[in-house]
């Protein structure tokens, strides 16, 4: 099942949130440097410059890029339409503002002066075009660029507002420094635009033009409606209240920028993904909008209890004890914050259904004015913020039965109700215990600090992946990832490769390669994957501590909810992929080789504590498993499934092996065809053995080394490893008997030219060159290690601790060989026993299990 790549939000969410955060700060200094009064000026002001661009119909052009970017053939004309209309925007609202500005102070209306007036319009006109450069870069994709420009701009406008306000203390110079700076940001956005060619001014010859006003106007007017339903009370008790009784009023309804970034961020990336999948006419397209209520539910609702319990200390800090009454107000508004958890107009938006939107949100807009009237004339400022909260959530519970109608999405489907029971219970309970601990404290700040940061900290740890796992388990796709270090030419790729395409023919699961370093010169597998997606980044010397986030989101991109990791390095990375995602991915470790081992007392550390935060632990021979058992894992916990492979076909006669070996090793060795190979089949890396195998070679008599060639086959997966073969094969008796022949991506070729394989490795967990070359009939020497113990009834053995003994029994073999007069009894029972669709079957089986082991996160 395939599903809409649907982008990450947190680039944009955490830079702009971060900048924006300094936005909290500017009430602060305020509050303390200037009257109340002036504090009501001055939220009044930014009430209207904050709102003004959707009451004048602006807002449904910038809507409208996210919509647009998705048609293919109409896009540029489209864009360009759109910029256009916002700059004859932004150029009749100064014009407005310039007839008007002379008798505003005559309406009662509006409580700021002429020149204030003026600045607001000319902010008004500047932002409505400015935006069009950062809102193109997010529709199209490119948000990390677009977070930085936009976190640029608001940390330069925060700062610039509390430098003006610390250094000259009045309203008037703020107001005058936040134009300034709106203004450079409308020349410079614009200037991008035209150099990058996103966009031209055309509307005359423009095709487009007409559908783009079509679209834009009613959206425009739905986002009107929106100010007046999100913002009727402080319009009407901007009206009713003094400007110092507005002041507390609009400080107790705390506006966290952050928290509001983080709602525009998800939505601005789902509505791209939303719209995409319905242009596919994909059935779960209803899955981009749940993993929005996800992301969304799991922050905002602990940030909205949050503050419900911390109301008090809070405002105390924030404001001083000048302004009590804020406490109250906070609390009733911090719910606020829970109606965003529902997008109500993400998929109306990604439908282009903006009929839909104006009706709806016109009907909940009239609503919301006469309910806070009603408050208003009941309960003064409280009656007017509850009713105001009602009609928030009255439109969402509204529209999310709208989605079950129009699309028929089931609530169930749609509502991750498990995930959000169990944030707001834990929530709950969190800050009740945590609030009540700011009473041992003699300091209220101090405690404020302490206890909000155990409050995140304990939510995050333990709620988090708690209310996660649920999810992974009901939306766990199809997608598995296979994520690995090299894609070289070796055991544990070609077992990558096996596992792979067999997934792929059955269907069942739809397999994808990760691959996070390479080596130089060395041939890969990638050619062979064929319809196999692959992935390569290049993670450079040492570790690297970005690759755990990138691969994160690659699987969030990709709908990705299980990694299937190989070898200790792709566990490390693995694991940390999976806190990164806050526990949503679940990890099937793999393990070939305790040749690693070797290296080290620390990769021993790393191999106890990172295979226990596995989800689930396989392991690839029966002597690996003994080995986890050894360490203390319970021999439950380490499931078996032994590797399996497509066999070679043996060729039919000796001309055919003639003709291959002059095929192969032309290059290398005059009359190829008329020697005794012995092949080396392996990876070049301590550990598998060319080293020992020269040892043996060496020990040969000369005059049987003539009749012989020893041919290495296999990639470097360690530096300058192949260096040290070359130099030791240099210092050989008889070189001309050695040919160290590189990688390869058909190992069944050097197999069926061969005449005995040979294999020194000092570590090996189920190798798979032993299991080809006997399904061939070729006769294996095999050092006396476990891993390899599994051929006991087919292969020679030898001992790696004396070389001579190895290379008198090698003789022996390589003497009957000559002799023909070797007999290799075909392995039914192995042949059988290691088939890749035995592998494909039993981990597919795992894929698709419910069940988690309980991972330490």
């Amino acid at each position: 099942m395939q599903f809409p790549a649907l982008r990450s939000h947190w680039p944009l969410t955490i830079l702009m949130g971060a900048s924006s955060l300094l936005n909290l700060f500017l009430p602060l200094i305020l509050v303390r440097i200037l009257p109340v009064e002036q504090v009501g000026l001055y939220k009044i002001f930014f009430l209207y410059a904050a709102t003004a661009p959707w009451l004048l119909l602006s807002s449904g052009f910038g809507n409208g890029i996210y919509f647009w970017i998705g048609q293919n053939t109409t896009r540029k004309q489209s864009l360009s339409a759109t910029w256009s209309y916002q700059l004859i925007w932004s150029t009749c609202v100064l014009l407005i503002t310039g007839l008007l500005a002379p008798f505003i102070a005559n309406l009662k209306f509006f409580a700021i002066d002429n020149s204030t007036f003026f600045m607001l319009g000319l902010s008004i006109a500047a932002t409505i075009s400015a935006s069009f450069f950062e809102e193109y870069k997010i529709a199209s994709g490119d948000i990390h660029k677009a977070a930085k420009y936009s976190a640029f701009w608001e940390a330069l406008k925060t700062i610039g507002l509390a430098s003006a306000a610390l250094y000259f203390r009045s309203f008037d110079s703020i107001i005058a420094a936040y134009t300034l700076i709106i203004c450079c940001k409308f020349v410079i956005s614009n200037f991008l635009v035209l150099k990058n060619k996103f966009a031209a001014f055309s509307l005359k010859n423009n095709t487009q033009a007409k559908a783009v006003l079509k679209y834009a106007l009613p959206s425009s007017g739905a986002a009107a409606l929106a100010v007046v339903l999100g913002y009727c009370d402080q319009f009407i008790l901007g009206y009713y209240l003094s400007a110092s009784a507005f002041a507390i009023y609009s400080l107790g309804c705390l506006s966290i920028p952050p928290l509001l970034i983080f709602e525009q961020s998800v939505n601005k990336v789902m509505l791209p993904a939303l719209t995409e999948s319905f242009a596919r006419n994909s059935r779960d397209a209803w899955k981009v909008v749940r993993t929005a209520m996800i992301d969304l539910g799991m922050w905002l609702i602990p940030a909205a209890l949050g503050l419900f319990f911390f109301a008090g200390p809070i405002t105390r800090m924030l404001f001083t004890d000048k302004y009590p009454e804020t406490e109250s107000f906070l609390r009733i508004y911090c719910f606020y914050y829970l109606a965003f958890v529902v997008p109500y107009d993400a998929w109306a938006r990604a439908q282009g259904s903006s009929q839909w939107i104006f009706r709806t949100t016109a009907m909940f807009a009239v609503l919301s004015l006469l309910g806070t009237l009603l408050g208003v004339h009941l309960a003064g400022a409280y009656g007017a913020l509850i009713l105001f909260l009602a009609s928030q959530f009255s439109i969402r519970i509204y529209s999310l039965f709208q989605m079950r109608k129009k699309l028929q999405w089931s609530l169930r489907q749609l509502i991750p109700f498990v995930v959000l029971s169990r944030s707001v219970f834990f929530s709950f309970l969190l800050g009740a215990i945590t609030s009540y601990g700011i009473s041992f404290f003699s300091n209220e700040k101090l405690g404020l600090v302490i206890m909000g940061l155990t409050f995140w900290l304990c939510y995050v740890l333990i709620c988090v992946p708690w209310a996660l796992r649920h999810e992974r388990l009901e939306a766990q796709s199809k997608n598995v990832l296979l994520l690995t270090q090299y894609l070289n030419i070796g055991g544990l790729e070609r077992m990558i490769l096996n596992l792979s395409h067999e997934l792929k023919i059955h269907g069942q699961w739809n397999p994808s390669v990760f691959v996070y370093d390479e080596i130089t010169g060395s041939e890969t597998l990638d050619a062979v994957f064929k319809e196999i997606q692959i992935t390569r980044v290049s993670k450079g010397r040492g570790f690297a501590w970005k690759l755990p986030f990138q691969i994160a989101r690659h699987c969030r991109q990709q709908y990705i909810h299980q990694i299937h990791a190989h070898d200790l390095g792709a566990l490390i990375y693995a694991v940390l992929a999976k806190w990164a995602s806050f526990g949503k991915l679940r990890i099937i470790y793999t393990q070939h080789s305790f040749v690693h081992l070797k290296k080290g007392f620390k990769y021993s550390v790393y191999e106890n504590f990172f295979s226990k935060r596995a989800d689930v632990l396989t392991v690839v021979s029966a002597s690996l498993k003994e080995g986890y058992v050894q360490k203390g894992f319970k021999p439950t916990k380490v499931l078996l499934i032994e590797n399996g492979i497509p066999f070679p076909r043996p060729l039919q006669n000796t001309e055919q092996k003639k003709q291959l070996k002059n095929e192969l090793l032309r290059s290398y060795v005059q009359a190829a065809d008329q020697k005794f190979w012995v092949l080396y089949l392996a990876r070049l890396h301590p550990g598998k053995g060319q080293t020992e195998a020269l040892d043996i070679w060496e020990k040969l008599l000369p005059k049987l080394r003539e009749k012989c060639l020893l041919v290495i086959v296999g990639a470097e997966t360690f530096p300058d490893y192949k260096n040290l073969l070359i130099d030791k094969i240099a210092q050989a008796s008889n070189k001309q008997s050695i040919v160290l022949a590189g990688s390869t991506l058909q190992p069944e070729k050097w197999l069926q030219a061969s005449d005995l394989l040979l294999s020194a490795s000092t570590e090996e967990g189920l190798p798979l060159s032993p299991l080809e070359a006997l399904s061939i009939s070729i006769p294996v020497f095999l050092s006396d290690i476990p891993g390899h113990r599994i051929f006991s009834k087919y292969a020679e053995y030898f001992s790696l601790n004396d070389s001579a003994a190895a290379a008198n029994k090698l003789s022996e073999l390589i003497q009957k060989g000559l002799n023909q007069d070797i007999h290799v009894e075909k392995p039914g029972d192995i042949l059988q026993r290691f088939t890749v669709e035995r592998m494909a079957q039993e981990y597919a089986r795992i894929y698709a299990e419910k069940s988690f082991t309980k991972a330490v996160l």
